[in-house]
């Protein structure tokens, strides 16, 4: 298995900190699709070329 995560599911102008900030009131089409869409897959310096292969060979599978 490959790990994967959501790190942002609510987008920033959605957010409490945010809506207390700007009191915005409209939508923001594209960063609500981003939000509901993302996947974060593992990216970091430590990551063998076996790996990198591994996840990438996953990925073209998917398509």
């Amino acid at each position: 298995g490959i790990a994967s995560a959501v790190y942002y599911p609510v987008p920033l102008h959605q957010q409490d900190v945010f809506l207390k900030m700007y009191n915005l009131k409209e939508s923001l089409n594209v960063s609500e699709t981003c939000a509901s869409e993302v996947l974060s897959l593992p990216m970091f310096p430590e990551l063998t070329p076996d790996e990198i292969r591994q996840i990438a060979d996953v990925i073209n599978n998917v398509r």
